[in-house]
């Protein structure tokens, strides 16, 4: 559309003076009430969402649990070229803090798994166990956590529903759960964690109706600097047992063969492997 200006308008033709309509006070009653009806809904939207995702983050407070998603990662690179990942992740859990995450996916060699036998916990890839890191564990570990979800569920919005795999779910947009600074965080740390939440973009969860069990996860992010890098990650969960009876020789015995060959390793430096040791990425989702 067009629109002139200074000169190039066109001389307006007189308009006859129209009488002013007297508003009745129902009339702006009316509009206020619509106006708060829509006020209301939404801020009952908002609660309901809330509630939603209270519900869905008690059923991962389970003593036990076992499942696996699919995880899917498309988008641009900084240099326009589009790329897309597949993987798979699956997680065995015994609380408070046993735990087996495997992960492996396009271009990732071996699997990569992360192991807690409650007192340490192993971290190597399947290809180079030798290389294995081994820390000690934390006494309590969110199941949810290791999926790298972490939402704040007072910034929730139920959007509608949707289908996944045959479930009826409801479909709501969240934001991820940001720590609080600390008094001893430096400068560098806190401007650090401000440019995080500046790309924080909303997640997309789909919840189940019947038992608010965790059925699909969407998050877009954009560089900060490239504008048209955009990345969009998907997990699917595929399996999921809540409670299930596992046996705690699941957690151990990698832990502990991890452990041996770490520092059968590190006592070996003088002669340093010749196997190509390739980084591995982690397809764990948030990560």
């Amino acid at each position: 559309m067009t629109i002139l200006t200074g000169d190039g308008c066109p001389s307006p033709r007189p308009r006859r003076r129209r009488q002013s309509v007297p508003v009745s006070p129902g009339f702006w009653m009316l509009v206020f009430v619509v106006v708060q009806s829509f006020s209301l809904r939404s801020g009952a939207s908002d609660s309901q969402a809330q509630d939603i995702v209270k519900k869905m983050c008690s059923a991962y407070e389970a003593t036990s649990y076992q499942g696996m998603a699919v995880i899917k990662e498309t988008g641009t690179r900084e240099d326009l070229r589009p790329f897309a990942i597949q993987g798979a992740l699956e997680v065995a859990f015994k609380a408070p803090n046993r735990y087996l995450l495997k992960s492996s996916g396009d271009g990732v060699p071996g699997t990569q798994i992360r192991i807690s036998d409650g007192k340490e916990t192993a971290t190597f890839n399947s290809d180079s166990a030798a290389n294995a890191s081994v820390v000690s564990s934390s006494s309590h570990v969110a199941l949810l956590s290791l999926f790298g979800i972490a939402l704040d569920v007072q910034n929730s919005r139920l959007l509608g529903t949707t289908v996944v795999r045959g479930r009826q779910a409801y479909l709501i947009q969240t934001s991820l759960s940001v720590p609080a600074l600390k008094s001893g965080n430096t400068p560098e740390e806190r401007r650090e964690r401000e440019e995080f939440i500046k790309r924080l973009q909303p997640f997309e969860i789909a919840v189940d109706k019947q038992d608010f069990r965790l059925l699909r996860v969407v998050q877009t992010s954009q560089d900060s600097t490239v504008k048209s890098a955009r990345t969009v990650k998907t997990m699917e969960f595929i399996q999921q047992s809540f409670n299930p009876t596992l046996s705690d020789t699941l957690f151990g015995t990698t832990a502990g063969k991890a452990r041996h060959m770490s520092i059968h390793s590190q006592s070996e430096n003088a002669h340093p492997a010749t196997e190509d040791r390739r980084s591995v990425r982690s397809l764990g989702f948030g990560h």
